[in-house]
């Protein structure tokens, strides 16, 4: 039992759906609504989304959390099936997975440059291979330029499933899926980053 139910007096619950429609058509009061639900969603949530996240971080992430869904919301559309709380997870879960890169990835630059052998030895990548990589890295699909770039940052496997599954909203995604969809996708790069020496760019491919 997470000790933030959202109460189910909310306006924002009892006033629906008029109240989601109110609130993505940029009714004042909707949206204010909106984020108090929101903020209390996400609270009641911290258990699962917060897990890979320092406790002192927790309040301040909830509330990221909660402003990012506010500003998403005009993007928001319904889908047969899906229910609203499954759309406030994936935004949740982007703001967490974005927070935890943007960790990792300052750590291993202190790591780097705090390492005088390693600062000594690094060189300069060529401009036009990286460009080509780039080039190459936009032509794929949102769930491969994801896993690239979860192994670019250096996650163990363990690591790397429980963040895609967040990302990606999908709960039941295996270790054995993730391994082989990556694998998918460092062949796909390798074959776009080749096709740009000769070729201009195609159109994205999935996944």
């Amino acid at each position: 039992m997470s000790p933030y139910p959202i109460p189910t007096e909310h306006p924002f619950k009892t006033g629906w759906p008029d109240s989601l429609r109110r609130a993505v058509a940029g009714d004042a009061a909707a949206r204010e609504s909106f984020a108090s639900f929101a903020l209390a969603f996400y609270r009641s949530r911290r258990w699962r989304l917060l897990r890979s996240v320092p406790d002192a971080h927790h309040d301040d992430l909830t509330q990221d959390m909660a402003l990012h869904a506010l500003e998403r919301l005009a993007s928001y559309h319904e889908r047969p099936g899906v229910p609203f709380e499954a759309w406030l997870l994936a935004v949740g879960s982007r703001v967490v997975l974005d927070r935890l890169r943007s960790d990792m990835a300052r750590r291993r630059r202190e790591q780097a440059w705090g390492d005088e052998t390693h600062t000594a030895a690094r060189t300069r990548p060529d401009p036009a291979v990286v460009a080509r990589a780039r080039d190459a890295l936009a032509q794929l699909g949102a769930k491969c330029r994801l896993l690239l770039g979860l192994l670019q940052d250096g996650l163990r496997p363990a690591e790397m499933v429980e963040m895609a599954r967040a990302a990606m909203g999908d709960p039941t995604l295996t270790n054995k899926r993730v391994a082989d969809d990556l694998a998918y996708c460092k062949r796909l790069l390798a074959k776009k980053f080749a096709e740009t020496a000769v070729a201009p760019m195609a159109a994205p491919e999935t996944p």
